[in-house]
């Protein structure tokens, strides 16, 4: 028996392209590799910068014209992450840095791990989008007030990657996909920078400067992670 579908349910050209680009991503996911009888969900191709990636959890990243005051490995829940207070003039911030750690791991919602060691409350969230020159990409931070009973912040975090960021997992998953088609990857770094500000001021008049600093720390990893090569010289 065929299911009919009702007359209200039209989905325009737009939306059934996009279904149907999900629908063979997951295919893509699921069906084996007959040519080499493998799962490519279970060898997927290596991540080019693991080495580099897993040195971040032992020594994190110099972020230009900024200053490690304190620096050390945590773990936070189950995951190992890289603190660095940071100065800049009197400008404060603290940079958390998690890689990604095998060629199998995927952005699992990291931010969980901070929320929880902070103990924090939060609101005011937006959306950031941030475009760098060099190399010329764009990336989208998770921009949000958090406070406890002493401080206030202003926090961005985010996936950054080689193609640029965002906090969204399922973002990075379709552009690896699409990456494991040519057989690459997209390596990524789970970033979460916490700027003080006064307690419970106006997170807008701190938005200019996270955005600096987000820029800063984004080209920061693509020198150093993510396209070494294309890092200008010293």
């Amino acid at each position: 028996m065929l299911l009919s579908v009702p007359r209200s349910w039209h989905l325009s050209r737009a939306k059934l392209v996009l279904l149907v680009f999900l629908a063979v991503l997951l295919v893509i996911g699921a069906v084996p590799n007959y040519i080499g009888q493998k799962w490519q969900w279970k060898m997927p191709p290596p991540v080019t910068q693991l080495k580099q990636l897993r040195e971040i959890r032992q020594q994190g990243v110099p972020i230009q014209n900024w200053k490690n005051n304190d620096e050390q490995p945590v773990i936070l829940g189950d995951h190992h992450w890289y603190l660095q207070n940071m100065a800049n003039g009197e400008q404060k911030a603290s940079l958390f840095l998690m890689p990604q750690s095998g060629p199998k791991r995927q952005p699992q919602v990291e931010w969980s791990d901070i929320e929880g060691i902070q103990r924090w409350q939060s609101d005011s969230y937006k959306t950031l989008k941030i475009g760098l020159s060099e190399p010329n990409q764009q990336f989208e931070t998770r921009f949000f007030r958090a406070w406890t009973r002493s401080r206030t912040y202003a926090v961005a975090q985010w996936y950054a990657q080689s193609n640029g960021g965002s906090p969204i997992a399922s973002k990075w998953y379709v552009a690896d996909r699409l990456a494991q088609w040519q057989h690459k990857r997209v390596p990524w770094i789970a970033v979460s920078v916490q700027m003080p500000i006064a307690p419970l001021d106006d997170l807008d008049k701190y938005e200019a400067q996270v955005t600096a600093l987000a820029q800063t720390i984004q080209t920061s990893l693509n020198h150093q992670i993510f396209h070494p090569k294309a890092a200008s010289p010293t």
